[in-house]
């Protein structure tokens, strides 16, 4: 169970951060919205079919090499704009057809529980939807936003304010992980935002015997979820000069990870709860152009982070911490982009019952090559998780067969050897994954 609990924070697979009013991050990106007036529309539908051609080591649903996924989304998009005002509501349904398959076919694949058939059913996830309006020098946006103050994919480190989709980690690139969160956001001439988030939900998790089931050791008990009932907020300064970026961002938000605590029922039967704890951040982002070369830092002090004992159903202490991350960019070559990051962690008044070191260092290695006038991409990467707690590699090829038709393949490796490691138990479950989208 440790090993699960540390891996809620390290699994992370980079997005632009948004600096401009009209140009928000996108969590569906697609083909562009088709306009009529001063209305907008995008659609699309997309099929993700993965397969895991090894035997979890873990206890899950599957225990064989066997398909993982069957998941069909419909994406749609309608947005309006006029002069000052602006309408935007987009989200998807999603569907997993491997219950279906099981349920009223032959396939022999492994069974699913009623939780985890429930979990794969027909259900809508929000995208970015929201109102909008703008003045001469300030403008408000009040909705579900996805809020990209971070680009580190080692380790979080500014990108306090982006809840995440953790049920494949690893398996999507961190753009494609990003969920939006409700927040109320007020940016004053590019340079000032002010972000209020009246609630925060925790990163979303696989169902219970999944094969990253984050809480497997402990589905045995009953499990609660809980969310911070006080609201968040977050501060940004932004500035410029010619070839330098600069960020200043004060946040006092809840976490959306969750440690445990042990509870016990009327019956006296043991029960955990999964808290997120209040956090502070004072951080800055740097970011320089240099010919070929994008440099990037980010740099953060955070105070009430809850850090894990090495038994984890003992009180989780708070610490103070500090996280940084330098990464490079070079592009001088043409088509292929070389990508590297090093992020380290220090935790303050450390001491011997903590599961994990004082320091922490994590890696990430990206190698894009695009070829055929851009419409196909091969991609390379590893990424550390801090503390040489495993690897994961991902390669993929993706293919824009034209404006309304893209297809993608991806391999996805987990790596880990020692039986202390986070990446352990889910170390055999590698992925093939297949992707086909339809541009409406």
């Amino acid at each position: 169970m440790k090993r699960h609990c540390l891996l809620v924070s390290a699994l992370t697979f980079s997005a632009s951060v948004s600096a401009d009013f009209f140009q928000e991050m996108d969590t569906q990106a697609g083909a562009s919205a088709q306009s009529k007036g001063p209305w907008q529309h995008r659609a699309w539908v997309q099929q993700v079919t993965g397969f895991g051609y090894r035997s979890p080591a873990s206890n899950s649903r599957r225990s064989r090499p066997d398909f993982s996924r069957a998941e069909t989304q419909l994406y749609g998009q309608l947005g309006w704009q006029s002069d000052t005002w602006r309408l935007r509501l987009a989200g998807g349904l999603v569907h997993d057809w491997l219950p279906d398959l099981e349920q009223r076919t032959n396939w022999s694949g492994d069974q699913f529980s009623d939780t985890q058939a429930d979990a794969r059913q027909w259900r809508f996830e929000p995208a970015d939807s929201y109102i909008s309006w703008q003045g001469d020098r300030w403008w408000i946006r009040g909705g579900y936003q996805t809020l990209a103050w971070g680009q580190a994919e080692s380790q979080r480190i500014t990108d306090v304010l982006s809840r995440r989709d953790q049920r494949w980690p690893g398996q999507e690139e961190l753009k494609d992980m990003r969920l939006p969160v409700p927040a109320v956001r007020i940016a004053l001439e590019q340079t000032l935002d002010i972000v209020l988030l009246p609630s925060m939900p925790a990163d979303r998790a696989a169902a219970a015997g999944e094969e990253f089931d984050l809480y497997g050791q402990w589905r045995d008990t009953r499990i609660e979820t809980h969310r911070g009932d006080n609201p968040g907020w977050a501060l940004r300064w932004s500035s410029n000069v010619p070839g330098w970026d600069f960020q200043g961002i004060v946040a006092d938000t809840y976490s959306f990870e969750r440690y445990p605590s042990i509870t016990f029922q009327d019956n006296g039967q043991p029960g955990i709860e999964l808290s997120p704890w209040r956090q502070q951040m004072l951080g800055v982002v740097i970011q320089a152009g240099q010919r070929n070369w994008v440099w990037r830092t980010e740099q953060a002090w955070l105070w009430g982070v809850r850090v894990m004992p090495n038994d984890p159903t003992k009180p989780w202490s708070e610490h103070e911490q500090w996280r940084a991350m330098v990464s490079g960019e070079y592009s001088g070559i043409q088509n292929l982009t070389l990508t590297f990051e090093v992020s380290s962690r220090w935790t303050r008044d450390h001491h011997e019952g903590l599961s994990e070191d004082a320091w922490q260092t994590g890696f990430n290695v990206r190698v894009a090559y695009r070829m055929m006038n851009d419409q196909l991409t091969l991609t390379s990467q590893v990424v550390g998780l801090p503390g040489g707690q495993g690897e994961i590699f991902r390669t993929s090829a993706d293919w824009d067969l034209s404006d309304n038709w893209g297809l993608g393949l991806a391999w996805v490796d987990y790596r880990a050897t020692r039986e202390t490691d986070q990446l352990y138990p889910f170390r055999h479950n590698d992925t093939l994954l297949f992707t086909a989208r339809r541009n409406f």
